[in-house]
Order: C-alpha cells, then sequence, then structure tokens
C-alpha cells in the first residue's frame, strides 16, 4: 500500500496513546494528530468532515448515517466504553428514593440524543419500569444535528440559561441528572444530591450479569471517500489499535493501575468480563451494537432498521469482522 497522509483526531485514552504519541504506526499510513476539545466538539467536527478519521458519539453516528453523510465506522471501541450507573443523581429534594420514583419528575441531560442518554434511558426502562414518556425531560446544550425530532410522547424543553445541572437541580428544575457534576462542585453537590447508587461498583456488576452489556459510547470512524479509495488502511487501522491496546495490556498487568470504569481496577474488569474487556472487532461487540441500534429505533433516534455489518467499512479483515 503506497503511504497515504491523513488527519486524525480521537480523544485522549490509555488506549490511543501508543497511536497519538507516534510510538505505533499505521502500516502505510501517516497520521496528522488533532488534539481535540471534547467529545461534543469532535462528533460535530466529524459531522462537518473536518478530519479524514476521528473519534465520534456512537448515536450521533447513527443518524449522521441514516441521513446520508459520507462517513463509515471501524469497529474501534475506546475511551468511551463505561458503565453508566455512576452517572446517575438524585435531587434530596426530590422525594425519590431511587430510580423506580422518578415517574412525573423532572430529569436533566446535556442532550436528548447523546449516546450516554440512549444507553441510561435503557437502563431506566429495563433496571428500574421508567419508560422516557414516564418523565419530564430538561436539557442545557444543543443537540448535534439540527434535525433531530423529540419522539411523540416525551415532554422535553431546553434551558438556555446556562446554569450548571446543580444549578438547576438546586433551583428545583431537575429531580435528577444523568451527568455526573464536576469535582469542583464538593461539598456543594453532596448538599443537594446524591448518587442514585449507593453501592455503584455492585450496581454496573449486576445489570452486566443480567444483560451482558458493557456499553459503547464512541467509536472511531472515516471519510467514505477515503475508505472506497484507499481499503487496506481499514486493516492498517484496526491492526495498529490492536497493537496499542496489547503495549497498554502489557504494561499494566497483573494491575490495578487503570481505572477504566468508576470504581474498579483492570484486574476487577479481567475478572467480570474475560481476559479483553475492549474487544474490537464487530463479531465480538455484535451483541452490545444491536442492542444499541435496537434501542436507537425504540426511543425515535433512527427512523429505519440497519443491520451492524452495513455501519462498518466492508473491506474489513477477517480478523475484524
Amino acid at each position: 500500500m503506497p503511504n497515504v497522509t491523513a488527519s486524525f483526531s480521537v480523544m485522549s485514552s490509555l488506549l490511543t496513546e501508543p497511536i497519538t504519541r507516534g510510538e505505533v504506526q499505521p502500516e502505510g499510513l501517516s497520521l496528522e494528530v488533532h488534539a481535540p476539545e471534547s467529545i461534543d466538539k469532535l462528533s460535530r467536527d466529524m459531522l462537518d468532515l473536518r478530519f479524514d478519521i476521528g473519534e465520534m458519539s456512537v448515536a450521533t453516528f447513527l443518524k449522521a448515517v441514516e441521513e446520508g453523510l459520507p462517513l463509515i465506522g471501524l469497529p474501534l471501541f475506546t475511551s468511551g466504553r463505561r458503565f453508566l450507573q455512576p452517572y446517575f443523581q438524585l435531587s434530596r429534594a426530590s422525594g425519590a428514593r431511587d430510580l423506580s420514583g422518578l415517574k412525573g419528575k423532572t430529569v436533566g441531560a446535556p442532550q436528548y440524543w447523546m449516546s450516554t442518554a440512549v444507553w441510561q434511558r435503557l437502563i431506566l426502562r429495563q433496571m428500574h419500569g421508567v419508560a422516557p414518556e414516564d418523565v419530564n425531560w430538561l436539557t442545557w446544550q444543543p443537540e448535534r444535528l439540527a434535525s433531530l425530532r423529540i419522539p411523540g410522547g416525551v415532554n422535553l424543553r431546553q434551558d438556555t440559561s446556562g446554569r450548571t445541572p446543580l444549578e438547576l437541580m438546586q433551583a428545583g428544575e431537575i429531580d435528577a441528572s444523568l451527568n455526573p457534576f464536576p469535582s469542583r462542585d464538593g461539598a456543594a453537590a453532596q448538599d443537594v444530591a446524591t448518587p442514585a447508587y449507593q453501592d455503584r461498583v455492585a450496581a454496573q456488576r449486576d445489570f452486566y450479569r443480567q444483560t451482558g452489556i458493557f456499553p459503547i459510547m464512541h467509536l472511531t470512524v472515516m471519510k467514505c471517500d477515503l475508505a472506497e479509495r484507499e481499503p487496506a488502511i481499514a486493516g492498517a487501522l484496526c491492526d495498529a489499535y490492536q497493537e496499542a491496546k496489547g503495549l497498554v495490556q502489557a504494561r499494566t498487568e497483573p494491575s490495578n493501575a487503570p481505572q477504566p470504569s468508576a470504581g474498579e481496577t483492570t484486574r476487577e474488569m479481567v475478572e467480570l468480563m474475560g481476559s479483553d474487556p475492549w474487544p474490537y472487532g464487530i463479531s465480538r461487540n455484535q451483541k452490545v451494537l444491536q442492542t444499541l441500534l435496537d434501542i436507537s429505533a425504540e426511543q425515535g433516534l433512527l427512523g429505519r432498521a440497519f443491520t451492524v455489518e452495513e455501519l462498518f467499512v466492508p473491506s474489513l479483515p477477517e480478523a475484524y469482522r
């Protein structure tokens, strides 16, 4: 494969640092690395096709594909894979003792159509019997796609005051937040809110044991014309990501060092999910990807059915199919 130069932007994480630092280089591919500001900004940049290869919110990517944007996925899931139980916060003034008590109350989230919120609505419905239509929704950031429409039966308003989630909770405008409060909120947050799960590690383990789902929030995507013009790039990138992950695992095992999910060490994640909790490839992630497609359609994000395979580069080597 001739050497190809491509602009590249992904969130910094243990699994991607060997690539962004140049320690691991995809065969035949020179990467012009751009440090992103946030996954929200990076997802919007990819909607504008700013980079040849980049990381993106998977919910935003699904809608972009439905709308015909020339982006195609690679089955590489890095910084955005985590459990979401630690994110739920309940207002102490709400009267709700747990998440099942949220019916008729107001729940706040940065955006309605973001990957974390899609998964959290599954948790609310499946684990606590609270459907999206059972609560009022308040968001404080604009959606990433102007064409997004709120499903029928869902009551939502956007707060444009610029207040933080903590300030909205202090004002009594939300009874729960699907977004964790920043550490700087400290004691003020403890006075106003309480974690919905007192034992968050136990809650996320229960969720995994019941569902087999380790939620995916982000994936790597590339421009369709690049994938079509240089089909070998997909395999080269997948191999580079796999090599980078191998380096990280070799350096940290047996380890309690990285905290890949709230409250759990690498060793504990391996004990729960097997030797590789962060697998790449379609088949090894088929269940979680199909579940995401199903709940995205169920919640009204998608207007048509997708197969998992049609989301990804067709030229993938067999090892990543």
